[in-house]
């Protein structure tokens, strides 16, 4: 019987997840985009940034 090995999860996710949780303990409003995607579409966009432009985090992640 296999045996599930803990701590294995993809990189690019773990990277994504730390920096999201880092900077939205601080004081900061940023976005996040997928630059290996053509037109680089948002993939996170924090409550800060959401607060900044004026737009919903929903209208936010629909623009490329």
């Amino acid at each position: 019987m296999p045996v599930a090995k803990r701590g294995l999860v993809a990189p690019q996710n773990t990277f994504l997840e730390n920096v999201i949780r880092r900077c939205n303990s601080a004081d900061c409003s940023f976005i996040l985009a997928n630059a290996q995607i053509v037109d680089y579409p948002i993939v996170y966009c924090n409550d800060g940034f959401s607060k900044l432009v004026g737009y919903s985090r929903a209208e936010i992640m629909q623009k490329p």
